[in-house]
């Protein structure tokens, strides 16, 4: 079971009720999907066409049915369309949620907060990225006993390793090889 937290609302998926302070209401099954999407993901604008695909699967629904939707959601949460707190029309491109703090409630986790805007950083991307340079840390602490030859912060002083030419008699090239230690 899933419920989201935003504003003065709780939207409880599996009971398809809105709670408010003031009252908990039936949520018509089409306005629970629509509001689902836009509560999973604050801030993304959808377009008309990925709405109406999302909320009626291989059906042919005409514009007005999404615009009647999206009227009925919107009074359903007390959302004035000329200025919108939580369903904003973006201009030429379709819907989105405008509210900028949303919580998931989960029976089996803490609520967790979901934020609105590009490039937002959840906690998953910035464990796993201490994953990766926590192992790359460990990768090359390890490094140096698997390769002793290869040492990672020396490098050899150019006397140790001079080159003598020498020419091979058959080919006439030049070859060079390290000179021997004295």
């Amino acid at each position: 079971m899933t419920r989201y937290r935003f504003q003065d609302y709780e939207l409880d998926t599996l009971r398809s009720k809105l709670r408010s302070q003031k009252e908990e209401v039936d949520v018509p099954a089409r306005v629970s999907q629509l509001l689902m999407l836009l509560l999973q993901n604050p801030g993304q604008a959808f377009s008309k066409d990925a709405l109406v695909e999302h909320i009626w699967p291989q059906t042919t629904v005409a514009e007005s049915s999404l615009y009647r939707l999206i009227s009925d959601t919107r009074q359903l949460l007390g959302d004035d369309p000329k200025d919108p707190v939580f369903i904003k029309t973006v201009t030429r491109s379709g819907y989105k949620w405008a509210w900028p703090q949303v919580e998931v409630l989960d029976e089996t986790t803490e609520p967790t907060k979901k934020t609105s805007g590009a490039g937002g950083w959840n906690s998953k991307r910035w464990m796993l990225l201490l994953i990766v340079g926590l192992s790359l840390v460990i990768l090359l602490l390890l490094w140096r006993p698997w390769a002793p030859e290869f040492p990672l912060f020396e490098r050899p002083h150019p006397a140790d390793h001079e080159l003598h030419e020498e020419s091979d008699q058959e080919t006439g090239l030049r070859k060079r090889r390290p000179s021997p230690d004295p």
